[in-house]
């Protein structure tokens, strides 16, 4: 994030487990974890998103439209 001058709050960590939702956090960023087995345990970490699979991910890093201009 320091290298490409992006604050934390502007980014999301996402991962499959829970070590990366935790250092998300303390990096200050949005997490999303992406549930891969029964083994995610979420609840406990409270990722910001919570993901079925990455082909989700668009959805939530997509800026919202600006109405067009007519």
């Amino acid at each position: 994030m320091e290298l490409m001058q992006v604050k934390p709050e502007s980014c999301i960590a996402v991962g499959d487990r829970e070590y990366d939702v935790l250092a998300g956090k303390k990096a200050g960023s949005l997490t999303a974890l992406v549930l891969r087995d029964s083994f995610s345990v979420y609840e406990k970490i409270k990722p910001d998103y919570i993901l079925k699979s990455l082909e989700e991910l668009p959805d939530i890093i997509r800026p919202p439209r600006s109405p067009e201009k007519k």
